[in-house]
């Protein structure tokens, strides 16, 4: 196994820290897809789900790259957003964060109410620059407020994916339980 970075242990080290069923305000300048990694590393274990959005670029291209970092992606529900790639969950615009938040909760509820459960359901978003070009911050601080609530009643843990210095910060910290900085 690769030795690990500095913010790859920092990032560990934080979420050990913290109870399974909370949100986290994840502040990092290093790399989204090395992130993604990290964060696949430190949840996707035994009995352990995601459920991801995904609007940057198809699922398939983060399956590929979550397989050769060596993680299981059957373990994880992608919804494609405006990607037109259509294998599983798909939203046409990121613009309807009404329906995005449906889709999330709906696969969320459905994963947290199957047979066998698993030990834990975590939502992962990392994907607010690409949201900001279709909605404004207020709507989009709005729809992050909405979900986390229903989210939080379902006990999905979430890990918000936020560059440092952007605007979206200020809507969306105060639901926010923890705000870890990394790299």
């Amino acid at each position: 196994m690769a030795r690990k970075e500095s913010w790859e242990m920092q990032l560990q080290e934080g979420l050990a820290k913290k109870d399974m069923i909370e949100t986290v305000m994840l502040i990092s300048a290093v790399d989204e897809v090395k992130v993604y990694l990290a964060l696949g590393e430190f949840f996707l274990g035994n009995n352990t789900r995601w459920v991801f959005p995904v609007l940057e670029r198809p699922s398939k291209y983060y399956t590929e790259l979550l397989k050769k970092g060596g993680l299981d992606t059957s373990k994880i529900s992608f919804i494609d957003v405006g990607t037109n790639y259509r294998v599983g969950s798909y939203i046409d615009s990121p613009r309807d964060m009404i329906e995005l938040k449906r889709e999330i909760v709906s696969i969320a509820d459905r994963l947290m109410s199957s047979n066998p459960r698993p030990e834990k359901v975590v939502f992962v978003f990392g994907s607010f620059v690409t949201l900001a070009l279709f909605n404004d911050n207020r709507e989009i601080g709005i729809f992050v407020h909405e979900l986390t609530l229903a989210l939080r009643q379902l006990g999905v843990y979430m890990v918000f994916l936020i560059p440092p210095d952007d605007p979206i910060i200020r809507y969306i910290l105060p639901v926010m339980d923890y705000r870890l900085r990394v790299g």
